[in-house]
């Protein structure tokens, strides 16, 4: 959590992800709010780490992101946005052609290395993981893609992150291809999996609902 210095400013302190690099501090001066001129960056000890602008990154979230809204909390508000959120996905991918429904996808929805080793057999069983609810969905994922699937044979299974990472790795899993379930797409559990599997050739793919996921 930020403390606030003796003039007021908020002071941010947090550990490089570096193995043995020391932490830092960052101040932010509210009155050069949004400039470069308003942050200092010190290290632990002391020694002043200036701010390159290269390392500056627009964020993707927006204020409507993290909005109760008026809702007592974010579970309620996910629960009662469900259906508009569910239409808002739909929009534009599911179309109605002569009286019956067919989808429609971007090229990037399955990219085409992917799409390639499906064609020519190399990934010969799919998985669907995630953690908490995302796994709970992640059935319901691999139940439809399961019965796309049956006429070529190739099989499907739903199980958590940690199952895949704890009990099924395999020194070669270059004929796999992992469906990645999260709502964030920040599930730490999920994200080292999919570090794990892909390290050892396994295709991966992610299912997400959030800008800047991933």
């Amino acid at each position: 959590m930020p403390t606030v210095a003796p003039d007021g400013r908020r002071v941010h302190g947090r550990r490089q992800r570096q193995s043995g690099a020391p932490g830092q501090i960052v101040i932010l001066d509210a009155t050069l709010a949004g400039e470069e001129a308003g942050i200092t960056r010190l290290s632990y000890e002391g020694s002043p780490l200036p701010v390159s602008p290269g390392e500056f990154r627009t964020a993707e979230i927006t204020t409507r992101d993290i909005d109760l809204r008026g809702y007592p909390h974010f579970l309620r508000k996910e629960i009662e946005e469900a259906p508009v959120s569910l239409r808002k996905t739909l929009r534009g991918r599911v179309k109605q052609v002569d009286g019956r429904y067919s989808v429609k996808l971007p090229p990037e929805t399955l990219p085409p290395q992917v799409a390639e080793r499906l064609a020519n057999g190399s990934i010969r069983h799919v998985l669907v993981i995630g953690q908490g609810t995302a796994a709970i969905a992640g059935l319901g994922v691999a139940a439809a893609v399961g019965e796309a699937l049956a006429p070529i044979g190739l099989p499907v299974r739903a199980l958590p992150a940690t199952e895949l990472s704890g009990f099924e790795l395999a020194g070669n899993m270059a004929d796999m291809l992992a469906i990645a379930v999260s709502q964030s797409g920040t599930t730490t559990d999920t994200n080292r999996t999919v570090d794990l599997i892909r390290s050892r050739g396994a295709a991966v793919i992610a299912i997400v609902n959030r800008r800047g996921a991933i």
